[in-house]
């Protein structure tokens, strides 16, 4: 028990020794020695260089790999569009076939430019030359059962002379088919002239030849006629409206001078009969008006004006003081027209009166 109690009183002293938190003591002088414990190890820069050169090689060699892949796809989807085309003995549906892989070939081509430039993402790519190749190919077996239709109507028909009537509408329904396109959706649509189908993707390009070469033909015809004359009676309209708003801008125009020049013979007619005095007084009453006027037409700043006139405008109430002291001479062409902007008018009694304001 003796031997117990020393060796509990060491346990406790040696816990609060070891666990206890430690604070620093500016007194008290701290040893901040550092060992170090490995030789210094000079940095290998060649090596870093190599390292560095090598991992440049290795990303231009990935790229240039990725760039062949993809040229690859590119060469690889125009080869298979040029050799997977099918042709007939149909030289006017060739034509055809031949216009939708024309179309396709340019497309493949901005589609190959998008993505050298950096403006369409690599699946992007993958994903959009599959899906116009598929499109492609599609669109060929389309022709080839518009074919397969032109023979089996040629067998039903059997009499020559329906035959060649039949024929007249199949060739013009072919010729109405103007050119192609891919639409946003990636489809190929058939652009018509000449007649008006309602659906013109390539997959009903074949309902479309069908249906006009067995009787619909006119029908598709006098769509586009009433199309054409609706749109040329709108441009009629639309010229003769323009016509009309010429000429009321003209009758506005002369009507503007004629009331114009009414303004300046009256103006001077008031002149001609007032004194010295009575011209000062009118002159500065003007000035004051237009400056007004002319600060109402057109909002902002006219530092050009003021420094013409030399002198602001008041609130005074000038057109009523006109009319009541000079009576005829009407310098307010609101009560001319109303819907008239006199600003132009004012800037033109500023030019005409200036000379006149500085004697």
């Amino acid at each position: 028990m003796k031997n117990l109690i020393p060796i509990l009183l060491f346990l406790v002293g040696w816990s609060t020794t070891s666990f206890s938190q430690t604070y620093y003591n500016p007194s008290n002088k701290v040893d901040f020695t550092i060992t170090i414990k490995e030789s210094y190890k000079p940095v290998d820069y060649s090596k870093i260089g190599r390292d560095f050169n090598t991992m440049i090689q290795n990303e231009l060699q990935r790229r240039e790999n990725l760039k062949r892949y993809y040229d690859e796809i590119y060469y690889q989807t125009k080869s298979s569009v040029y050799s997977g085309t099918v042709l007939t003995s149909n030289n006017l549906i060739n034509s055809k076939i031949l216009m939708v892989q024309s179309e396709v070939i340019e497309q493949l081509d901005v589609y190959n430019r998008l993505l050298k430039s950096g403006m369409m993402k690599p699946d992007e790519y993958e994903s959009m030359v599959r899906n116009i190749y598929y499109t492609y190919m599609n669109s060929n077996q389309v022709f080839l059962q518009i074919v397969q239709y032109k023979y089996n109507k040629d067998l039903e028909l059997g009499d020559q002379s329906k035959i060649n009537e039949h024929n007249k509408l199949f060739t013009n329904t072919l010729n109405s088919i103007e050119k192609v396109r891919l639409n946003n959706n990636e489809k190929i649509e058939f652009v018509l002239k000449g007649l008006i189908y309602p659906n013109n993707t390539i997959d009903f390009l074949y309902d479309f030849v069908r249906s006009s070469s067995d009787g619909r033909y006119n029908s598709y015809k006098s769509s586009w006629d009433n199309v054409l004359k609706n749109e040329d009676e709108k441009l009629k309209r639309e010229r003769k409206i323009e016509e009309e708003r010429l000429k009321r801008n003209e009758i506005k125009s002369q009507e503007l001078k004629d009331y114009r020049r009414k303004t300046f013979d009256s103006r001077k007619e008031v002149l001609s009969v007032l004194n010295e005095n009575e011209k000062r007084r009118f002159k500065n009453d003007e000035k004051k008006f237009l400056l007004k006027k002319v600060k109402e037409s057109l909002p902002g700043k006219i530092e050009n004006i003021k420094e013409l006139i030399k002198e602001e405008t008041s609130d005074s109430e000038f057109k009523k003081m006109m009319f009541n002291r000079y009576g005829q001479y009407n310098i307010d062409p609101l009560s001319f027209e109303s819907n008239f902007v006199p600003f132009k008018f004012y800037l033109d009694c500023i030019n005409e009166f200036v000379k006149s304001w500085k004697k």
